[in-house]
């Protein structure tokens, strides 16, 4: 996923994309899957990086893309928001 995501082609980046936000969404509710969501956490950095480079690009489609995932991270740690106010 994370290769598809940084790579500089947009013919997977949409499949990679709703991969993560699925993992994101069952990591959500079921424990076992929390390896799976802090994968996805640990590598926040390197999306943040791919997303400013497809702003910097005005590609649009790939920007939409990392939009939903970090919608997709951030629904799925608003308890932790919320928490930490």
């Amino acid at each position: 996923m994370f290769n598809e995501l940084s790579s500089e082609s947009n013919d997977n980046v949409e499949v990679a994309a709703n991969c993560m936000i699925e993992l994101l969404s069952i990591s959500k509710n079921d424990e076992k899957f929390q390896p799976i969501k802090n994968l996805i956490v640990q590598n926040v950095e390197s999306i943040l990086s791919c997303a400013s480079v497809a702003i910097s690009n005005s590609d649009a489609e790939r920007a939409e893309q990392y939009s939903r995932i970090f919608s997709a991270i951030a629904s799925s740690h608003i308890s932790q928001i919320i928490a930490t106010g």
